[in-house]
């Protein structure tokens, strides 16, 4: 296996200096810390190997943030976070979903059918199109709606909803 060639950071004004290390001090981001000392310690003349143990990460890890560094200045330093809490729908989105609730429905195999036992799956409860409400507490229909009774009242589909 050939040996890597050493990766260093480019040449930073007094000032970019001083503001490495204070990033190093002050910044409460472990991320941000973590990188800003390899940046520190490239600045040193330390080789991605030696950097590598310092900090127990990979020596592809230590050239990367170099050369981030080295492209993009401090700005390579924050984090990158991404994620959070999903997006809100919007009215083209929410009435997306309804329309596709409106439609048919997709028929589903027999849950008895091909049970190798020969008995029934006896599941007992509510049906598949059975929402419960708060004041369901069983039996009969009262405290039940059903999705039809949904869309009904959310679309103009001419059905009266059952109270």
């Amino acid at each position: 296996m050939a040996r890597q060639p050493e990766v260093f950071v480019r040449e930073l004004d007094p000032d970019q200096a001083q503001r490495l290390v204070k990033i190093t001090r002050t910044t409460r981001d472990r991320v941000r810390l973590r990188r800003a000392g390899v940046v520190l310690a490239s600045v040193q003349g330390r080789s991605a190997g030696e950097i590598a143990m310092m900090f127990a990460a990979s020596e592809n890890y230590v050239r990367e943030v170099i050369h981030a560094f080295n492209q993009q200045g401090f700005a390579a330093l924050d984090p990158k976070w991404s994620g959070g809490r999903p997006h809100c729908l919007g009215d083209r989105r929410l009435r997306s979903a309804v329309d596709h609730a409106a439609g048919q429905p997709v028929p589903r195999p027999d849950p008895d059918r091909g049970r190798r036992d020969g008995q029934a799956s006896g599941h007992p409860g509510p049906g598949r199109d059975a929402v419960p409400t708060r004041g369901d507490r069983g039996g009969g229909r009262e405290g039940r709606r059903t999705w039809e009774d949904f869309l009904a009242e959310h679309l103009d589909t001419g059905r009266k909803p059952v109270a």
